[in-house]
């Protein structure tokens, strides 16, 4: 802190401008990753891997018509493909739904009613519309960063 304060003003507000140039470029880049590099399979599941929602705005008719009965809100999803749950949460670098893309159907594993299930999901195509909604994340964190 005091090597800091001993130098120049003009060399500490180059300092200070790195670091807040450095701070946006990570929240970016974390942001766009998560708008175009994430699989998007058009449900929401919580950290124990509960589904809390499946997303009914992409949907074509086809999509919604095979999937609609087959995986439900409050379903305890097990297994998304060769991920389990437990190997999810020992390694959180693992992605869920990754290697799929849209169209291709994922075999997931769910508890429902005490119960095992194994079912096909249809990975959906991402709308304009969601994508704009995870864009939504640039919201939080760039009028603070602007501000500061």
């Amino acid at each position: 802190m005091n090597a800091l304060l001993a130098r120049s003003p003009r060399q500490t507000d180059w300092l200070l401008a790195l670091i807040a140039v450095t701070v946006l470029v990570a929240c970016l880049f974390y942001t766009l990753a998560y708008v175009f590099l994430v699989p998007y399979p058009g449900i929401t599941l919580n950290s124990r891997w509960v589904v809390i929602s499946i997303d009914p705005r992409d949907a074509h008719p086809g999509w919604r018509a095979a999937d609609r009965n087959a995986l439900q809100v409050g379903d305890q999803v097990l297994a998304i493909g060769d991920l389990t749950y437990e190997d999810y949460r020992d390694d959180r670098r693992r992605i869920p739904f990754d290697g799929y893309a849209p169209g291709d159907r994922v075999p997931i594993t769910v508890q429902r009613n005490g119960q095992l299930q194994t079912m096909p999901w249809l990975m959906p195509a991402i709308s304009q519309g969601n994508q704009a909604w995870r864009l939504v994340g640039l919201l939080f964190y760039l009028p603070f960063w602007l501000v500061g």
